[in-house]
């Protein structure tokens, strides 16, 4: 499931609010009614309005996802995924000067 990183940070931001709590809590304003409904159609979160407040409830694969990007390895990950470009210029010059050192060495 590939979700974008906006959506990976109000995820993690649902999740860091629904440890404090319970199954779901409320939820004033939506950080982004766009964003939510990308997670709601996603299956991620569940939006409910009970007595004219809004509640936020994470599903079994919101929180599964919650906790992993909310951990130091989910976070290096997806800054490695989302600068992919950064590591494949770098290998290439990090090769060249590889490449230029060891003709240049003989």
């Amino acid at each position: 499931m590939g979700i974008q990183k906006d959506e990976i940070k109000t995820l993690v931001f649902y999740y860091q609010k629904w440890v404090a709590g319970s199954s779901s809590f409320p939820c004033k304003k939506p950080m982004d009614e766009r964003l939510d409904r990308r997670l709601r159609d996603q299956g991620l979160i569940k939006l409910d309005i009970i007595t004219g407040e809004m509640m936020v409830g994470l599903t079994p694969e919101g929180l599964r996802l919650g906790q992993k990007y909310n951990s130091k390895i989910g976070t290096i990950t997806i800054w490695c995924t989302e600068y992919i470009w950064l590591w494949v210029i770098l290998g290439a010059i990090i090769g060249a000067i590889t490449l230029a050192v060891t003709i240049f060495k003989n």
